[in-house]
C-alpha cells in the first residue's frame, strides 16, 4: 500500500473512530466539544463519535460499548492539536496491521511537550488504539489507575505479539495545568506501580525496581512529614502482590 493512500471512509465499521474522554461528572459543554473535535477530525460526522467516561469508572465497560475500529482515550481538557494529529496515526495504522497503538505527546499551556515514559509504552492521555487488539487481550485491569493501568495494558499487548510505536505528528493540547495530587493518591499510584513490577518483570529486575521505589518514596515522604503513609503504601503494595501471586 502507498503511504499516501487516503483513509477509506467506506469500510464496514459503523463508526471508524471513538474518542473516550475521562472526566468528572456532571458532563458539560457537550455541543461545544463536538464542534471543536469536528474541526480536527478528518472524518465525516457519521464516522466518528465521542463519549464521556467518569474518571473513576471501569474503562472496560465503556470500551465494550465501542463499535469503532480505533479508540483514542483522552483526559478532560486534552484535545487533538490539529487534523494531522488524527489523520497521520490513522493512516499509519491502516497501512500496518501489526500496530496495536500509536503514542503521541501532550503540549502543555506553557508550550513544553509531555511524552510517554518510553516511546513504546501505551499512554492513555495521548494514544490511538486499535480496538480489536485491546478487545483481544481482555481490556483493562479495573483495580489499576493512571500510569500503572497503562503499563498493565502495554505488557498485555506485548505478550500478545502486538506493537506499539511513537508518532511525532500526534500532538494533543492540554488546556489546563495538572492539579496537585494529594498524598493518598500518590500512595495508591506507588502501590499500583509496584504491583505491576511484581507481576511482569523478571525476579531480579522486579526486586531492583521495588528497592529503588521503596527507598525513594520513603525518603521523599519523610521530608514531607508523611513517612507513616509511605510505609503504609509499601505494605499495601506487598499485600496486593501476595494476593496477585495467589490468584495467578
Amino acid at each position: 500500500r502507498s503511504p499516501s493512500r487516503p483513509i477509506d471512509h467506506q469500510r464496514a465499521d459503523a463508526v471508524y473512530l471513538t474518542y473516550l474522554i475521562t472526566s468528572h461528572p456532571p458532563f458539560e459543554g457537550t455541543e461545544s466539544l463536538r464542534q471543536r473535535l469536528r474541526r480536527v477530525t478528518p472524518l465525516s460526522s457519521d464516522r466518528w463519535d465521542f463519549e464521556f467516561v467518569p474518571t473513576d469508572a471501569d474503562l472496560r465497560i465503556a470500551l465494550s460499548r465501542c463499535e469503532s475500529r480505533y479508540v483514542i482515550l483522552l483526559e478532560e481538557g486534552v484535545l487533538p492539536a490539529n487534523p494531522a494529529a488524527i489523520k497521520i496515526p490513522l493512516r499509519r495504522m491502516e497501512n500496518d496491521l501489526s500496530l496495536a497503538a500509536l503514542t503521541g505527546a501532550i503540549q502543555l499551556p506553557a508550550g513544553s511537550l509531555r511524552i510517554p515514559p518510553l516511546p513504546t509504552v501505551a499512554w492513555t492521555p495521548a494514544t490511538c488504539f486499535r480496538r480489536s487488539a485491546i478487545e483481544g487481550i481482555g481490556w483493562f485491569d479495573p483495580s489499576l489507575r493512571g500510569i500503572s493501568r497503562d503499563y498493565h495494558l502495554t505488557f498485555h499487548l506485548w505478550l500478545a505479539g502486538h506493537r506499539i510505536d511513537a508518532c511525532r505528528e500526534m500532538i494533543f493540547d492540554r488546556e489546563m495545568m495538572y492539579e496537585d495530587v494529594d498524598h493518598p493518591q500518590i500512595s495508591r499510584i506507588v502501590a499500583d506501580n509496584l504491583l505491576i513490577a511484581n507481576r511482569y518483570l523478571p525476579g531480579n529486575l522486579a526486586n531492583i525496581f521495588w528497592q529503588d521505589w521503596e527507598s525513594r518514596f520513603t525518603a521523599l515522604a519523610g521530608r514531607a512529614g508523611k513517612k507513616r503513609q509511605a510505609h503504609f503504601a509499601i505494605a499495601l503494595a506487598r499485600w496486593r502482590a501476595r494476593i496477585d501471586r495467589f490468584r495467578n
